[in-house]
């Protein structure tokens, strides 16, 4: 299905009158923005920069957007489409070295309980993704700022971007306050997520890629997986599950109620596992829109043989990885 086309059609001062009559019709800025950014983001900054108006996205609630991703608000997101978690296998020696590096923060910052100060957990829990970051070279780079700077705030929050090449954004990994409890509070983070994945596949498509955007959202004791996708009306926002877990997500163990630090390293390797399955996808999804802007940029002028031969071998790395995981289970499943 093509890629929707945002911010065609309308004049810049077409898009500020009917910017102007939303507002005038009783609706929050917020919504305002959220019914207009996809097209029109930098004219209504600019406007809403002029007129003085204050627009951060921790005021819109979930019952606002769920209808821009095909939702139902009064379902909660329980009427979001589910997708199977997998993980890939990582080298042990690799994992104990976030293990080891986790330990060292420990000490600087405490038990992760104790950690009321978001960017003291990012610091915390930053192993978990430099070190797998690291295995990709210069492929993926992390931005830890907002895409869409001055609209969306990072207060109470730090937000990671994860390009592929320097080019295409293919993760968002955001962390929120620590244990979200109510399930308001954790609808509302959601929101969050699905905001940041469709302000980073409207700079994708304003690039000239279009490869899902999966979200990682963290609040210190899970880890909830999303994925975005921006090319069908509306768009859409699936959830990632663990095949036959009853629980949405991961959870992280507090190790500091356990007797031993068995059951938080178990945990912590499901965690890291998935993770890496997960930028396994986005880099080889990323390659595969590259090598296709590649060639209808030359057509028959280059040859799309480099291309074709690392897609090759980060796909036999994908699959090593997966089966490798069946393999240590001592049986066969569907990885």
């Amino acid at each position: 299905m093509p890629k929707r086309k945002r911010g065609k059609g309308l004049s810049n001062d077409e898009i500020i009158k009917r910017l102007h009559r939303i507002i005038g019709d009783g609706t929050s800025v917020e919504m305002a923005v959220l019914r207009l950014m996809e097209e029109f983001y930098f004219v209504v900054k600019a406007s809403l920069a002029e007129k003085g108006l204050n627009v951060s996205f921790s005021n819109v609630k979930y019952r606002d957007i769920a209808s821009f991703v095909g939702l139902d608000s009064v379902r909660k997101f329980n009427d979001a489409t589910l997708f199977d978690l997998r993980r890939s296998r990582i080298p042990t020696t690799l994992f104990k070295n976030v293990v080891l590096d986790m330990d060292i923060l420990l000490i600087q910052y405490g038990p992760l309980a104790e950690q009321s100060d978001a960017e003291a957990r990012s610091r915390f829990l930053a192993p978990i993704v430099n070190h797998l970051i690291a295995q990709f070279g210069s492929s993926f780079q992390n931005t830890p700022r907002s895409v869409m700077a001055g609209l969306i705030t990072t207060r109470g929050r730090v937000e990671y971007h994860f390009k592929t090449f320097d080019g295409a954004i293919s993760v968002v990994f955001v962390e929120v306050k620590f244990r979200i409890g109510d399930p308001e509070d954790r609808l509302d983070a959601i929101v969050q997520v699905i905001a940041e994945c469709d302000a980073c596949d409207w700079k994708n498509t304003r690039a000239d890629f279009s490869v899902p955007v999966y979200g990682i959202l963290c609040d210190g004791a899970s880890f909830l997986f999303f994925a975005f996708d921006g090319t069908i009306n509306p768009y859409k926002s699936t959830m990632g599950v663990v095949p036959r877990s009853r629980f949405r997500g991961l959870k992280l163990v507090d190790f500091s109620s356990e007797p031993t630090a068995r059951p938080f390293i178990h945990s912590l390797r499901s965690i890291y596992e998935t993770i890496c399955n997960l930028l396994l996808c986005a880099y080889i999804t990323s390659l595969k829109a590259f090598r296709d802007r590649f060639a209808s940029q030359h057509g028959q002028q280059k040859s799309l043989d480099g291309w074709d031969k690392a897609l090759k071998l980060a796909e036999e790395d994908w699959k090593s990885l997966r089966m490798r995981r069946c393999c240590a289970r001592g049986r066969e499943l569907d990885c």
